[in-house]
């Protein structure tokens, strides 16, 4: 539900199988930055999957 109000779209059954490994605010984190950006994506999964790849790498480097 959160994926069709944040793209106004019906999720793929790889972005709803991708997305269901995910705790529900990681997943809504994910859903505001896609919504957020300014360029139009026109494949979502490639780019949840870099985005979740670049948001992992940052918490490591942030995390004592």
């Amino acid at each position: 539900m959160s994926w069709k109000i944040a793209t106004l779209s019906k999720p793929t059954d790889e972005i709803i199988k991708l997305l269901m490994a995910l705790g529900y605010k990681y997943i809504l984190e994910l859903l505001l930055i896609l919504r957020k950006n300014p360029n139009e994506i026109k494949d979502p999964l490639p780019f949840l999957e870099k985005l979740m790849e670049n948001l992992q790498e940052f918490q490591k480097n942030i995390t004592p």
